[in-house]
Parts: C-alpha cells; sequence; structure tokens
C-alpha cells in the first residue's frame, strides 16, 4: 500500500512537473510572439507621430506616385547610354572620372562649401557621382561630333556676352568658355539623341505612371 501512494504522489509531482514545463514554454513563446511583433511593427515603420505609424511602405508609394516616371526614364537613359559606349568600344578610366570628381570637389570648396555636405544636399553618395560622372563622360564621347567647339565660337561668346579677361588670363578663360559652350551643345544634344535611341530601343514597360 505504502509502495502505491508513493507510486501515485510521484506520479502526480511529475505530472506537475510537465506542465509547469509546458506553461514556461508557452509563456515564452507568448514573449517571443509580443516581441517580435514589436520589432516588425517598428522595423516597417518610417517615423511615429505621437504614437501613430507611418510606414515605410506608404513612404515608398508616395514617392514612385511622384517621381516612378522620372527615375524610370532615367534608369532607362542609362541602359541606352551604356548599351551605345559597349557598342563603340568607349571605357571611361577611373582615372579620367576621379579627376572630374577632383574638379567638382574643388569647385564647391572654392564657393565656401563642403563636398560632403553638397552630397548630402542632393542625397548621392560618392560612388553614385562617380557613376553619373561615367555615364556624362560616355555620353560626350559619343556625342562628340556634335559638341565640337570652333575658336570663332569662343570669340563669339565672349564678345557676345561683353566677358572681360583678365591679363594673362586668356588661355584660362577661354579653356572654361569653350567647356561651358560644349556643355551647352551637349545638353541639348542629348535630348535629341535619347528620343532617338529610344525609338529604336525594344523597350517594354511594365507599369504606367
Amino acid at each position: 500500500m505504502e509502495n502505491e501512494q508513493q507510486n501515485m504522489e510521484s506520479g502526480k509531482k511529475g505530472k506537475m512537473k510537465k506542465s509547469t514545463k509546458t506553461i514556461i514554454i508557452i509563456v515564452i513563446i507568448v514573449i517571443l510572439v509580443i516581441i517580435f511583433s514589436i520589432v516588425m511593427r517598428q522595423s516597417s515603420a518610417a517615423a511615429t507621430v505621437d504614437g501613430a505609424s507611418i510606414s515605410k511602405s506608404s513612404v515608398s508609394q508616395r514617392l514612385e506616385t511622384q517621381y516612378g516616371k522620372q527615375v524610370l526614364d532615367s534608369f532607362v537613359a542609362e541602359k541606352l547610354i551604356q548599351e551605345e559606349a559597349n557598342k563603340r568600344g568607349i571605357k571611361i578610366t577611373a582615372e579620367a572620372v576621379d579627376g572630374e570628381l577632383a574638379k567638382i570637389k574643388s569647385q564647391v570648396e572654392s564657393q565656401g562649401g563642403k563636398f560632403d555636405d553638397a552630397l548630402k544636399m542632393q542625397g548621392i553618395s560618392v560612388d553614385e557621382l562617380k557613376k553619373q560622372i561615367n555615364l556624362q563622360m560616355s555620353l560626350a564621347e559619343i556625342l562628340k561630333d556634335k559638341i565640337q567647339v570652333t575658336d570663332l565660337e569662343v570669340a563669339t561668346y565672349v564678345k557676345d556676352n561683353k566677358i572681360t579677361i583678365p591679363d594673362g588670363k586668356d588661355a584660362e578663360v577661354m579653356a572654361q568658355v569653350k567647356f561651358e559652350i560644349s556643355q551647352q551643345k551637349l545638353g541639348s544634344e542629348v535630348t535629341a539623341w535619347l528620343s532617338d535611341a529610344k525609338a529604336k530601343a525594344k523597350i517594354q514597360y511594365f507599369v504606367n505612371y
């Protein structure tokens, strides 16, 4: 009898231990679920206003609605430029890109600005800027026959804009004027080239902005 009673008591204790373990496991699971839901809610939020969440998806949707077409067009243009550059065997070296980057940095700093601050204002990284410089230089190479600047054009520009050239700065000023004219030509030629390139390329759009 005593043995039976002891067995019953040990059985009850065993069941209690199992029940306690089960409860602990359930509590742990509930806690983990709560923590996970909080983390997910925080990770999906772009901001909160007095506890009210603004989701990242709503921000992304607004940006896509307002700027989707512009961004998509820029990606299409990049692809077309890259394809044409590859077709013509045009390769812009890292040294050339770094040289242009140094000019941009020098120009920003000469105007009293900070290069890093300028990048932040534009929302662009150094690597992205280098990529844009590469594309611009590739495009300039593609259109180089159409953006040539003659000495007569430079002289006419200086005269029409009444540019005063300091003593000993002739070559420097003329070079700057020539560059400005070439950039103006590039700007007008790019639009025409891209329009023609898009017409010839097989472009499929899967979204309509």
